[in-house]
């Protein structure tokens, strides 16, 4: 990790404009200046079928595209930002303690602007997921990987903690991690980090079949691209291992000359919800859930891309 938290905040970063851009010329449904938006992509075996959203992290035409984490009264916080703003992309975030209702809440840490929602950390998730919320113009996204217990300044750790924050095993990183977030007002979520730029290729892909092989899966992968960042965010249609899955996507991706941060995994279980915009309006791209517990009306946390009103046009 290469920039400190500090300087985040005292500097800020470049303003997040996601522009959904996808990698190879496919059949497009829609296209404006800032991002076009195909259905479907095939990486490596035709019976992996992914819906691949490329979202480029800068500028764009003076647009800026936000995203958000929203846990309490999920759904209501969304449909206010829907009401002032055009969603691009929301999809569930962390996993739910809770199958049946809104009312649970995210497994692992959790924070939303600072205030604190569930204290205790996953012993076995390692990848910790951090939202700067004090200026939505000017958002910064990080991942801190709790296995790294690096004793060197890292980046959430620098100038106010002199070691790795470690969360999961030491109560004091714990107390002065909580006070960072209600200061800095961070949202921030526990998942699985299922891969980190900072362990080889073998240490991140040594177990590919952990798990069961049935299940869809969702991934957001940090990368970059010629010095422009990008976030991309991979909906695997059909069942496979969580890693394996993970590995294909990352060889694809890589291929097409990203250099890749992180990959993080988004929830698809009993609270899989995933829409995106595809060109006209926010589709719902899990109609008919195996439960029906993952809709959105009964989301416990979303994370959300979002940008300004604005008039799209079909080609």
């Amino acid at each position: 990790m290469s920039h400190h938290y500090s300087k985040w905040v005292k500097k800020g970063a470049k303003g997040f404009c996601y522009a959904l851009l996808f990698i190879l010329s496919f059949p497009l449904i829609a296209q404006d200046n800032c991002y076009t938006i195909i259905n479907e992509e095939v990486i490596n075996d035709k019976e992996h079928k992914y819906r691949i959203y490329n979202m480029v992290i800068d500028t764009c035409n003076g647009k800026k595209v936000k995203s958000a984490y929203v846990v309490r009264d999920a759904y209501k916080k969304f449909k206010t930002l829907q009401s002032e703003n055009d969603i691009i992309l929301v999809a569930a975030a962390s996993y739910s303690s809770s199958i049946f209702d809104s009312i649970g809440k995210p497994v692992g840490f959790c924070s939303e602007k600072g205030a604190i929602l569930n204290k205790m950390p996953n012993d076995t998730m390692d990848g910790l997921v951090i939202l700067n919320t004090k200026d939505v113009s000017d958002q910064v996204i990080e991942v801190v990987d709790l296995d790294e217990n690096l004793k060197q300044c890292d980046d959430i750790a620098c100038e106010t903690h002199p070691t790795h924050l470690n969360i999961r095993e030491n109560p004091s990183d714990t107390y002065g991690f909580m006070s960072l977030v209600k200061d800095q007002s961070l949202s921030c979520f526990q998942t699985h980090l299922l891969y980190s730029h900072n362990k080889t290729y073998e240490e991140n892909f040594r177990s590919l079949n952990n798990g069961t092989s049935d299940r869809c899966r969702r991934f957001l992968i940090l990368c970059q691209k010629n010095n422009v960042k990008h976030h991309i965010v991979v909906d695997h249609i059909s069942g496979d291992y969580l890693m394996q899955a993970a590995k294909r996507c990352f060889d694809y991706i890589k291929g097409q000359g990203y250099e890749i941060r992180y990959i993080l995994n988004l929830d698809t279980g009993n609270k899989d919800i995933f829409h995106a915009f595809n060109g006209s309006h926010l589709e719902n791209l899990r109609p008919n859930p195996t439960v029906n517990t993952a809709v959105l009306e009964k989301a416990v946390s979303l994370v959300i891309y979002y940008t300004e009103k604005q008039k799209y046009s079909m080609q």
